[in-house]
């Protein structure tokens, strides 16, 4: 089931409805019912994949908490399952396509895709016996419940990645609060606007870019980076706001996942800021217990840095195998604990440079210096993530400057000419010269593209939420909803069907 067709708003109102009606100890059941429904109109063969998930560590959190000399022996055998059956499908299933089996009968190599979610699930099983393991939670003992849990249908495609303590919200009966819904229907407008207004409309220029990098003039290279760190974050936000605004029409608060993550001024923040649930992931179930470990052996007499070495490095190198199988997610990963590693041990030097340059005098330019340093070097990152192998990536970076400067400069001269000349004709020039680095003219797919850039901008600058307008008067707000309605509708019309967010391919 799309979530851009009338069919899920209209099951999310239905589920809703009869999630209400019903007696509060058997809503959980009708959750239940409509998440394993949402589930199987993707694939029943994912959907037998995840039950398998489900059975499996819905026992091993019950043995975890019943044994005694065996607890750890279970807790290893559930995180090798849960790492076991995701790296199958992340690394072995490619290499099993080629194989002379499944090129002869294709029928069978449906089964080595890539259950939607699989993911999200294989790290939330993890979470869970590990916090049974070390008795932060309880086993769930009812099995539709812990069901519920991996199956819940806002979260279920790409997450949130939820601690155990979302168990305890299907068990509490809540009451049906307007208010909440409210709040909810708006995060989803604000999702589905992401999506279709911004993400949609950029997301061409890139795919077209990127699927043949070699031969692209500087200035397309360079501003099609900086566009896909607009489309890679509208996309994946957007999701997350559909899906926390959707569980919190039923009264479940799911973790939200960005925090305006281009506004951090350090690569910590960023990650504070930035897949908010796969960073507090890492650093709970990688980094910290790493960092643990190595700072009660010997390693820090005999190596010295490596508390502040191992840990990000680990935990981004664990993250950019999780995100993929190939190269580029490892060099994104690694790139990335690079950087939390140098700052960390350079940020004395740089504090001594901000006091004798006195710039800690000015806190305004030392955050813009921050953020713009920080986005850039992320953005230079992303490459790697986006690039369909390591020579596109190099051959991204190595020419991304290439006649930049003069596309700029005479960008300038073209605008003032034509703001001297004052003619249609020059300004026409000027435009076509500026928007051909993305292969575009002055039609009115452009002037789309341009508002969708426009939108984001005054969406970040802002911060802008719906939930805002409760202050403003009544014709203020429903004309506010009314063109954010229209515009979901317009652009849902011209989606194709098969639109899907770029998370769900992890």
């Amino acid at each position: 089931m799309s979530l851009f067709t009338f069919n899920f708003l209209f099951f999310v109102l239905v589920t809703a409805l009869v999630y209400f009606l019903a007696p509060p100890r058997r809503r959980w059941a009708i959750l239940l019912i409509a998440s394993a429904g949402f589930y199987i109109s993707y694939s029943v063969f994912f959907a037998f994949v995840l039950a398998i998930v489900i059975v499996v560590n819905y026992w091993l959190g019950i043995l975890i908490e019943r044994g005694e000399r065996n607890k750890k022996g279970y807790l290893v055998a559930g995180v090798l399952f849960n790492v076991g059956l995701l790296a199958l499908y992340k690394f072995a299933a490619p290499v099993l396509e080629s194989a002379p089996f499944f090129q002869n009968h294709s029928s069978y190599a449906a089964w080595l895709a890539m259950p939607i979610g699989l993911s999200f699930h294989t790290l939330q099983a993890v979470a869970y016996l590990v916090e049974v393991f070390r008795d932060g939670h309880a086993a769930e003992r009812h099995a539709g419940v812990f069901a519920l849990s991996i199956l819940f249908f806002p979260r279920v495609l790409s997450g949130p990645i939820e601690k155990p303590s979302l168990l305890d919200q299907f068990k509490a009966e809540t009451p049906f609060d307007a208010g909440q819904a409210r709040a909810g229907m708006k995060l989803m407008a604000r999702g589905f606007f992401k999506k279709m207004f911004i993400a949609e409309r950029l997301a061409p220029l890139v795919n077209q870019v990127f699927a043949d990098p070699v031969g692209q003039s500087g200035a397309t290279l360079s501003l099609t980076m900086l566009i896909y760190m607009i489309v890679l974050y509208t996309d994946f936000s957007g999701y997350s706001d559909i899906a926390v605004g959707t569980a919190r029409i039923f009264g479940i608060r799911l973790i939200q996942n960005f925090d305006h993550p281009y506004s951090a001024r350090s690569f910590s923040e960023f990650w504070q800021r930035w897949h908010i649930s796969l960073s507090n992931w890492l650093r709970d179930y990688v980094f910290f217990p790493l960092r643990r470990w190595i700072m009660r052996s010997k390693w820090p007499a005999r190596i010295p840095f490596a508390a502040t070495v191992i840990p990000p490095m680990a935990a981004m190198l664990v993250s950019g195998f999780w995100h993929g199988s190939n190269w580029t997610f490892v060099v994104w990963g690694g790139l990335h604990g690079g950087y939390l590693v140098f700052f960390q041990i350079t940020d004395p030097f740089w504090q001594a440079v901000a006091r004798r340059t006195r710039l800690d005098r000015l806190p305004r330019l030392t955050a813009f210096l921050q953020q713009t340093i920080t986005f850039v070097l992320v953005t230079f990152s992303f490459v790697f993530f986006r690039a369909n192998t390591l020579a596109d990536a190099v051959y991204v970076i190595r020419h991304f400057l290439d006649g930049v400067p003069d596309y700029f400069m005479k960008s300038w001269l073209m605008i003032l000419k034509a703001m001297f000349g004052w003619n249609e004709a020059g300004w026409d020039a000027t435009l076509r010269h500026i928007l051909s680095p993305l292969y575009l003219d002055t039609g009115f797919n452009s002037i789309l593209i341009g508002l969708s850039l426009l939108a984001f901008l005054w969406m970040e600058w802002t911060r802008f939420d719906l939930e805002r307008l409760r202050s403003r008067p009544v014709y203020v707000r429903w004309a506010a909803y009314a063109l954010f309605l229209a515009v979901c509708l317009l652009f849902s019309v011209q989606a194709t069907v098969n639109t899907e967010f770029i998370y769900f391919r992890f």
